[in-house]
């Protein structure tokens, strides 16, 4: 017969109760570990509906004197998956970003690539910098100087939707704009 002693029930207990504390928190790789389920799936009664993971009408503050992101007027592009080819949409949103830009002639641009969850961590880094430089080569390709555009990957790494299903991925496959100092 096997008996448990204090300390190793006590450990357990520990370990137990941190593994549901990440599963509770969203933790993107546990949806990984328990089969790609996200944490509402998992019968643990949190709300995920919200978008953008805030929840109330806390809005974010800039810290006093700091100047709204002037490049927050530029509409985000999505992808379809596994791709870095523009869809029709995503062109028809730059041809809006490069309207910015053109009035924007001394503005320079950091064009993040972002995927969603699924792959491997270096084939999303690689498909991010495709998807950057898919976006990059377009403004390119009508007037705008290669050296006003700056391409960074973030891969699945900071994902704006932490849900599980195809909305939450298409939310994170995207590019994104940035001023660039």
């Amino acid at each position: 017969m096997i008996t448990m002693t204090k300390s190793g029930y006590w450990v357990r207990l520990i370990l137990l109760l941190t593994l549901v504390s990440f599963v509770a928190t969203g933790c993107a790789g546990c949806r990984k570990l328990f089969g790609g389920k996200d944490k509402s799936e998992l019968g643990l009664g949190i709300d995920t509906t919200d978008e953008g993971g805030m929840t109330g009408d806390v809005a974010p503050q800039r810290p006093p004197g700091e100047e709204a992101d002037p490049t927050s007027e530029l509409v985000t592009v999505h992808f379809d998956y596994d791709s870095s080819e523009l869809t029709p949409k995503a062109r028809e949103a730059l041809m809006g970003n490069l309207e910015w830009l053109q009035q924007h002639a001394d503005a320079k641009i950091l064009i993040e690539g972002h995927c969603d969850e699924r792959g491997t961590i270096e084939y999303n880094l690689a498909l991010g910098e495709r998807r950057a430089n898919s976006v990059k080569s377009f403004l390119q390709n009508h007037g705008i100087d290669a050296s006003r555009l700056f391409t960074i990957s973030y891969g699945e790494e900071r994902p704006i939707d932490l849900g599980y299903g195809e909305s939450s991925w298409w939310k994170n496959r995207r590019a994104e704009f940035k001023k660039y100092d």
